[in-house]
């Protein structure tokens, strides 16, 4: 089952300040913003990317589109399996951007 992406964020971001904080690093306020900003465009970016192959399988369902794109090897945004709830939300993302 995929992951919610905004539990996949905070999880990340939880990943990367406490190897940062492991190394080292001294951790602001401004570094953890940082660190959430770059992982929320990075979740966006690869929505962008996808938008080519949505936009081709337009008009059909999220679960028709989850098996076209897992047939077809692409990764969700986190890493995973397609299923209808990413699809969905890639396409509300998408939707947002335009």
């Amino acid at each position: 089952m995929s992951r919610n992406p905004c539990r996949f964020l905070r999880s990340e971001i939880d990943r990367v300040l406490q190897s940062a904080k492991k190394a080292g690093a001294s951790l602001t306020a401004q570094s953890v913003a940082d660190t959430r900003e770059n992982l929320r465009r990075a979740l966006q970016s690869s929505g962008r990317r996808r938008a080519p192959i949505f936009a081709e399988l337009d008009g059909k369902s999220a679960n028709e589109i989850a098996r076209i794109l897992n047939a077809r090897n692409v990764a969700t945004p986190i890493g995973k399996p397609w299923s209808a709830m990413p699809v969905i939300r890639v396409r509300k993302r998408l939707a947002l951007a335009n």
